[in-house]
């Protein structure tokens, strides 16, 4: 639908420029605590768990907003996650979805850890 496509055009936005600055203002802080959050997100992949891979996608992005150093990021995709949950349950449900999305969050993982602001908003776009 028109509303879903909208929702992923800002997401996409919003998400590059979160990894971006992250990338330039949080590489320190992501390589101390982004590793767990990809780890929570694989072992919710080898349990099966949608709702625990909703939670482990939802918290790796949070956690990217807040290291951004942009509050307002959190403040504006906020109220579009009640949606992006219920779309989440649906995609994973699929069987090689949830470990694309976590090779995809690891690859942002590593270009925002090693300071590469271009490369990570790249990928949160493709994300």
């Amino acid at each position: 639908t028109d509303f879903i496509r909208n929702l992923y055009e800002i997401r996409a936005v919003a998400e590059g420029l979160a990894c971006g600055l992250a990338a330039t203002r949080g590489a320190e802080r992501a390589a101390k605590e982004g590793p767990k959050l990809i780890e929570d997100g694989r072992r919710a992949e080898r349990e099966h768990s949608v709702e625990r891979l909703i939670e482990a996608d939802v918290k790796f992005h949070e956690f990217l907003y807040e290291i951004s150093g942009n509050a307002i990021i959190q403040d504006t995709t906020q109220p579009h996650w009640l949606h992006l949950r219920r779309l989440m349950g649906e995609v994973l449900m699929r069987d090689e979805t949830p470990r694309r999305i976590w090779d995809q969050h690891e690859d942002i993982l590593k270009a925002v850890i090693a300071g590469d602001a271009a490369k990570a908003e790249e990928l949160a776009r493709q994300h």
